[in-house]
């Protein structure tokens, strides 16, 4: 079965090994291989885990055709090691506000 790129947008709460404050909600961008965007929003949650972030959430999906069109080098470079190793993740340092 063939895969594609995948960007996925979201946030997830931090855990102690992921060295931000645990339990601070942050945005992360989730950029994953998968056969079709159902299964890249499931794989996104087990990458999420795997890297220690729990209460993770997709907003957002997008299929990428062409990681050299990405402007932005972090982004760019994590599209690229997703295709090398399957996935990769971009977190955004800024804490998010918790509205509860």
């Amino acid at each position: 079965m063939e895969e594609w790129l995948f960007m996925l947008l979201g946030e997830a709460v931090a855990q102690q090994a992921t060295g931000f404050r645990p339990g601070a909600r942050h945005a992360i961008m989730v950029f994953l291989t998968a056969p079709d965007q159902d299964t890249a929003r499931r794989r996104a949650k087990d990458v999420l885990n795997k890297c220690h972030w729990s209460e993770g959430a997709v907003t957002r999906i997008k299929h990428l055709l062409d990681p050299d069109l990405i402007e932005d080098d972090i982004l760019r470079s994590a599209a690229e090691t997703a295709l090398l190793q399957g996935d990769a993740i971009v977190v955004y340092k800024d804490e998010l506000r918790h509205d509860g």
